[in-house]
């Protein structure tokens, strides 16, 4: 499955092709669009304000890990 990953801050410019509200523009906001027939499916991912972000934001690990699951 191809999928297009877009990173967007809270202040980007839209794009056009998508509806994007801003709720998908906020920090850990995971959005996927479905591609239709040959379409590229889109995965928008949320990164709040561009001043306040760091680039080490994005390798913080996130949710549980399976084996630490009981």
């Amino acid at each position: 499955m191809d999928v297009a990953i877009y990173p967007i801050f809270e202040e980007s410019e839209p794009l056009e092709e998508m509806n994007r509200r801003p709720h998908m523009s906020k920090r850990g906001a995971l959005t996927w669009f479905f591609g239709r027939g040959d379409e590229l499916n889109v995965l928008l991912v949320g990164l709040g304000k561009a001043k306040t972000f760091r680039s080490t934001d994005c390798v913080k690990p996130q949710g549980v890990p399976g084996g630490l699951l009981k």
